[in-house]
């Protein structure tokens, strides 16, 4: 009986605190909310500027769960088991908290990088790509990391319930509130903004709970505080890049499919100017389009 406590005794588990976890499990929930929100977000943006609705959210959404695939098996090489002991609860925490620091400028400031590099040369698909992969990897590596902090305080099978159980109703509020709550309310780029800082916010948290991680909770509350200022920006720079572009992004397809919809006698008739269907007409919609989504 002796031999087998002994193992026990030589890895004594961490005694998290009621409230160390619930901070934890929050974090997979907030992280699963922001990480779908961000892939509706840029699979939007890629189909505004584009127009290709269908390709555009099978790279974002499809590519960032692969990605999500990758962080997930990349995990594993962080902070591995050394000679027969098990992983470093502060190492893991740590590591965890300099994930989320990473996601949050990051899921911030991308898609407004995706526009300025759209309105440099007009190439998207190959940014789009890199940053699902980037965001999509680093957001994989969260739920591993936290199952296995609280994996060795409360096991294997009641960590694995929770964290999932929370993971999969966080995505589901993201899924909901970017269309009805952050889009109409904020626009596109300071949607981003506002997500980047949910991450940071959650390392502030996790600061305020665990007393060895304050310093980086700090980082996190300064991140999230530098996100907020830059939002409001993000609308003008937006404006300024859409203005410099030579026509208004998927212009050609809006007036395509506006005229499609006009009957055969009143283009025939010359009375398209009159309606608002002529060239000038088209670009205005599509601006107006561009208002609504948050390039106001």
């Amino acid at each position: 009986m002796a031999a087998i406590d002994r193992p026990n005794e030589a890895a004594p588990r961490p005694n998290l605190s009621a409230r160390q976890v619930n901070v934890l499990l929050a974090a997979a929930a907030v992280s699963s909310a922001c990480g779908l929100a961000i892939e509706l977000l840029l699979g939007t943006l890629a189909s505004y500027l584009v127009g290709n609705q269908a390709l555009s959210y099978g790279i974002a959404v499809g590519g960032f769960l692969a990605a999500m695939g990758l962080g997930s098996y990349l995990s594993q090489f962080v902070a591995r088991r050394d000679r027969g002991t098990n992983d470093n609860a502060a190492q893991l925490l740590r590591r965890l908290v300099q994930v989320e620091l990473t996601i949050a400028p990051l899921s911030g400031l991308l898609p407004l990088g995706l526009f300025v590099l759209f309105a440099l040369d007009r190439s998207l698909w190959p940014g789009l790509v890199s940053v699902t992969v980037i965001l999509g990897t680093l957001a994989g590596l969260e739920v591993p990391l936290l199952t296995r902090i609280i994996e060795r305080d409360r096991g294997l099978k009641d960590s694995l319930a929770r964290i999932l159980a929370l993971d999969y109703i966080g995505a589901l509020f993201g899924s909901i509130a970017f269309p009805v709550l952050l889009l109409p309310l904020f626009g596109m780029f300071p949607t981003a903004a506002l997500l980047g800082s949910l991450p940071a916010l959650m390392v502030f948290a996790i600061g305020r709970a665990f007393p060895s991680m304050r310093p980086w909770g700090w980082w996190g509350l300064a991140i999230a505080a530098a996100l907020w200022a830059i939002a409001p920006m993000t609308i003008e720079i937006g404006n300024a890049l859409e203005r410099a572009l030579d026509r208004p992004p998927v212009a050609a397809a809006s007036e395509f499919q506006f005229a499609r919809r006009m009957p055969e006698f009143e283009r025939a008739s010359g009375e398209a100017g009159e309606m608002g269907v002529g060239s000038t007409g088209g670009t205005e919609r599509v601006e107006q389009s561009g208002g609504a989504i948050g390039l106001r």
